[in-house]
């Protein structure tokens, strides 16, 4: 049997450039590999370097290097584009397993290299900080020029070519296990695959023998000893067979205290020149159909994405198709998962397909993954179907009101009268209310002393600092006026959000504070008010964090501040019935971590808070009592996660106009509504029809153009019309949930593409980016119909009952057996969409 991991025993050097770091933070810009952060040619003072990483003050990398390497060398320094920028100064700091190694001290412009060379023999992670040497970030340009790691570095992980000792079934697929409990092979379908799998400690090395474990369920156990990085474990894989599935569950025991390291799984597959790979991924910047499953390919993915990335995937689950089968590799969202990498390799003749799973703690508590390997036809909606419908918290909102919320959106301040025909003609339905009714980020709704009580709205704006004459410049609000343009929305047919957010706090904040403390500030004071309530909800690393408005982001996971957060939702409660919820930005933050907070299970090189578990607790308590008055919590979702979405009813989208934004999104929100941002009229060019029909096919809305909409689109005679043009096909699309089926729609003949979704009282047939003036679509997913409706942009409209008319004509008779026909459609700019009614009894 070939060893889960080596070590190569000839000596080598990594350059550093070449390694993805499991975690990369910075103050500015985005990492630069053979370049500065701001892209030119790495350079210290008069010294050029050709290889090496560009950075910006505050910078934090994270390498997860199994005790693999015996050196770290690098030259440190400002990048030469700083030499005209004498107010920058950094300090290059440098970690091993949480103890200091290397301390720079104070650098400048113009300022000589300084070496790195350090012995890290047996070290677990490699650390390397850039401060901003305590005076703000400014033009902090920092670079680790020839970055090696010298040693021993890890070989690939090999196929198993061991022999079958035990088997697991269930209906459609077979796996072969050996006695150390490694998948050898399966059988898919009646096919068998020379595939392999096993889950591994980056870095370990087995110490005796297997023990196994045979349970009445059928379920296998496989018990083995195990030392990492020196420290003994005890890993228990399972594998047990459901309805569905084979449930593959991995569990670590080890007595050592907090210590980390990657837990990976690894699925080896001997790819054909027909096989496919598929995740639920975003493609790039130009939208591209996520449905299609692409050739094998190397590759990276991270998990949640980020919303300047497109390398991401938004659901734990990896699909290999092959022939009329597929098999899925999916991972429970119950999991409690960090930060989780997707990855394909080609290993000679095979394809290495692995989930990495990172920064978990291990002593303190076992740790356990749930896997399951899916059988299921080969359509990427059976996984997500599967996915879907075993873990439905995630995935069904826990207020199904929102399905009268959801539909075309705005981001307008605007309090003025409305053409309430004109816009829900136009598919408009919802306003998150724009974020200036606030006095500054953070205080809501303010604990006034009564309802007429006004206040300035939020006057700050990007990243600098607003004076007492900015006061005022945006008018000022109170409760019964917010709740007075709930109410008149509600009164035309709309629905409001109002503006939330968790991880910023405050304007103009003023850190360390210049005023006397010896009385508490009053709301109307964030400096005061933030240092009295909450000062430890700050998030620093080492310093506060600065955002929009001269805000500093914060740790919702506080307790102070979580008390605070949901003492003004009570407020919005109480105080604004006719709204219908919240909308919470900037989900982004939650990437970070609080290095002066602990939750129990986050490690990096010490322990941390993740402030993705602050999100969750919050939300486990905001959610509950958000929808026990009724109300709905929509989100900015600029990290896509399943397991952030347990508490969520809708996704508002601030990036969704961009292609990988809308893909990610969209698996989220598979019953949940989605809108998307669309910020201005060049956004829709150059082809408004593909922009609109991109959307429909997606099941997500666009934002619509509303009067007062902020940094999102604005009406004009010429926008109007186009929203008119689709705007019934987007109202039909209202309360849409996706059809999870093998194929449930297929284009039979002609060129384009199609979807099928359920709506109330029956389903919605999305034909759209039609290259022929006439289509035939055959609708497998049903059986029998009612009336039908078809809408095509513009305002063409047919209207049937069983029988259907020359531009909607079906190849047999109206009262269809095995499927719905073959629907012959005749698209108008490319789209049409078809509402088909459930049949009567």
């Amino acid at each position: 049997m070939i060893p889960v991991v080596i070590f190569a025993a000839a000596t080598h050097a990594a350059r550093l450039e070449h390694v993805n770091p499991r975690m990369a933070e910075q103050g500015w810009g985005t990492l630069g590999v053979d370049k500065s952060v701001s892209g030119g040619k790495l350079q210290i003072g008069d010294r050029p370097f050709e290889h090496g990483i560009g950075t910006h003050a505050r910078s934090d990398l994270v390498y997860l290097i199994g005790g693999a390497y015996r050196r770290f060398t690098a030259w440190v320094g400002m990048d030469a584009f700083t030499k005209d920028y004498p107010r920058g100064s950094v300090q290059f700091l440098v970690f091993t397993d949480g103890k200091k190694r290397f301390d720079s001290g104070v650098m400048r412009p113009n300022d000589s290299a300084r070496q790195v060379d350090l012995d890290i023999l047996g070290v677990q992670t490699l650390r390397l900080v850039v401060t901003d040497a305590g005076d703000g970030i400014y033009a902090d340009h920092a670079d680790w020029c020839d970055p090696t790691l010298i040693g021993d570095g890890p070989t690939p992980p090999a196929h198993v070519t061991a022999k079958e000792v035990y088997a697991v079934r269930t209906k459609g697929l077979r796996v072969a296990l050996s006695k150390d409990g490694q998948v050898v092979g399966l059988n898919l379908g009646r096919r068998g695959v020379r595939a392999s799998g096993f889950s591994t400690l980056f870095g370990e090395a087995r110490n005796g023998k297997t023990k196994v474990a045979r349970r009445k369920s059928g379920e296998l156990l496989f018990i083995r000893d195990t030392v990492c990085g020196g420290r003994a474990c005890v890993v228990t894989e399972s594998f047990r067979p459901t309805e569905s599935s084979i449930r593959w569950t991995v569990k670590i025991h080890t007595s050592s205290k907090n210590w980390s390291t990657p837990v990976d799984t690894h699925l080896f597959w001997p790819a054909g020149s027909g096989t496919r790979f598929w995740t639920a991924w975003g493609h790039g910047a130009a939208w591209e159909d996520p449905l299609i499953p692409k050739p094998f390919r190397e590759m990276t993915l991270d998990y949640g994405g980020f919303f300047s990335r497109d390398d991401g995937f938004s659901l734990p689950l990896m699909t290999i198709l092959d022939g009329d089968r597929a098999l899925s590799l999916i991972e429970s969202p119950e999991d409690t998962l960090i930060e989780m990498k997707l990855a394909t390799a080609a290993r000679g003749k095979r394809w290495d397909l692995s989930f990495s799973r990172a920064f978990l703690r291990l002593g303190d508590h076992d740790v356990q993954f749930v896997m399951d390997l899916v059988p299921h036809p080969a359509d990427p909606r059976c996984a997500l179907g599967w996915i879907a419908k075993r873990y439905p918290k995630f995935f069904d909102p826990p207020n199904p009101r929102t399905y009268e919320v959801g539909g075309g959106g705005a981001y307008s301040g605007y309090e003025g009268p409305l053409d309430a025909a004109k816009l829900h003609a136009m598919g408009f339905s919802m306003n998150w209310k724009a974020s200036l009714d606030f006095p500054f980020m953070g205080l809501f709704l303010p604990p006034v002393t009564s309802d007429d009580q006004e206040w300035n709205r939020f006057a700050g704006g990007g990243g600098g600092s607003y004076g007492s004459a900015d006061e005022g410049r945006y008018g000022k609000t109170s409760l019964r006026q917010m709740a007075a343009y709930s109410k008149q929305m509600r009164a035309s047919g709309f629905h409001v959000l109002n503006y939330f957010n968790v991880t910023e706090f405050g304007g103009n904040i003023e850190l360390p504070p210049k005023r006397d403390r010896a009385h508490p500030s009053g709301w109307d004071d964030p400096t005061g008010f933030l240092i009295d309530r909450f000062p430890g909800a700050i998030l620093r690393t080492p310093g506060p964090m600065w955002t929009w408005g001269g805000a500093v982001v914060m740790d919702c996971g506080d307790p102070g501040y979580r008390s605070f957060l949901l003492e003004q939702a009570k407020r919005h409660i109480e105080k604004l019935p006719a709204s219908d919820g919240i909308c919470i930005d900037r989900m982004d933050w939650l990437s970070r971590f609080n290095p002066n907070a602990d939750d129990g299970v986050t490690w990096i090189d010490g322990k941390r808070r993740s402030l993705y578990r602050s999100w969750i607790s919050l939300l486990s308590i905001l959610g509950p009592a958000m929808h026990r008055a009724g109300k709905v919590i929509y989100v900015n979702c600029m990290i896509q996660r399943p397991d952030l979405m347990r508490h969520v009813d809708g996704v508002y989208d601030e990036f969704g106009n961009i292609g990988y934004k809308l893909n990610l999104c969209s698996f989220l929100c598979l019953r949940k509504p989605q809108v998307c941002w669309t910020p201005e009229p060049a956004t829709l060019q150059p082809d408004p029809d593909a922009y609109f029909q991109r959307h429909l096919y997606m099941g997500a809305f666009p934002t619509v153009p509303l009067p007062g909409n902020d940094h999102t689109i604005l009406p004009s005679p010429e926008v109007d019309k186009l929203y008119a043009d689709y705007g019934p096909l987007f109202n039909a699309l209202r309360g849409r949930k996706w059809v999870l089926t093998a194929h449930p729609v297929q284009v039979v003949s002609g060129r384009a593409k199609a979807n099928l979704f359920r709506v109330p009282g029956g389903h919605l047939l999305v034909v759209a980016f039609a290259k022929t003036p006439e289509v035939t679509v055959r609708v497998n997913a049903l059986r029998h119909a009612g009336r039908m409706v078809a809408l095509r942009p513009g305002g063409s409209h047919l209207d049937t009952t069983g029988l259907l008319t020359e531009s909607l004509t079906p190849d047999t008779t109206g009262l269809l057996t095995e499927s719905l026909g073959a629907l012959r459609l005749r698209p108008v700019r490319g789209c049409i969409v078809v509402k088909i009614a459930d049949k009567p009894g």
